[in-house]
């Protein structure tokens, strides 16, 4: 979880929670912190969980960088960044999305590819046009509900880790891929039933 695709480091959570100085994070890179202080930044990276949010780690990231006394502002990246803008919108594709497909996670990623495919495919489900923007109308409903209800579980689980509760079942052994599976499972599932409620819609709906 500690990690620079979501916009941070392990150096900025820790620095953040108060556990070490950025003088001494600074000692410890260039070697010449003591051993003590070695093992405990290592220990504290073990044990550090904090939440996963792209999103506002990401502009926090900019913000930091821009608004600290002493800025160590990579400005080449933000001009690359501008022409990368630039090209994207000269070739016809949006530069906001291409750049959330740059800095989000691959697992946040993929149900962003799989929306956009059944969209593309609603879009080509009848050649009536008002059959299909009814549809889109539709899985468009339907999309923003499941955001609205991730957001919420997202909230919920922010509490159970701010009052650090831990309502794990256990139900499958350690290593085992079980999990994962009943997770594909019930994404398969989610996407079955959006497509199935997208194609009953009708014309005036």
């Amino acid at each position: 979880m500690l990690n620079s695709s979501y916009g941070f480091t392990p150096d900025d959570y820790l620095v953040n929670q108060d556990k070490f100085t950025s003088a001494q994070i600074e000692s410890i890179h260039d070697n010449t912190a003591s051993p003590e202080l070695v093992e405990q930044y290592n220990t504290e990276v073990q044990k550090a969980d904090p939440l996963v949010a792209p999103q506002a780690n990401a502009m926090a990231a900019v913000i930091q960088s821009l608004m600290s006394p002493n800025p160590n502002v990579q400005w080449s990246l933000y001009i690359v960044g501008a022409i990368i803008a630039i090209l994207m919108n000269m070739i016809g594709i949006s530069p906001l999305a291409f750049a959330l497909g740059m800095f989000i996670p691959q697992q946040l990623n993929t149900p962003l590819i799989v929306g956009g495919f059944m969209a593309y495919l609603v879009g080509r489900s009848s050649k009536d046009k008002e059959l299909v923007n009814a549809r889109h109308q539709r899985a468009t409903l339907i999309a923003s509900g499941f955001i609205a209800g991730a957001a919420l579980l997202g909230v919920f689980g922010a509490l159970l880790k701010f009052m650090k509760l831990d309502l794990a079942l256990n139900v499958w052994g350690e290593g085992s891929k079980g999990g994962e599976w009943f997770a594909i499972l019930a994404f398969i599932v989610l996407m079955a039933y959006s497509a199935w409620d997208t194609m009953r819609a009708k014309k005036g709906d």
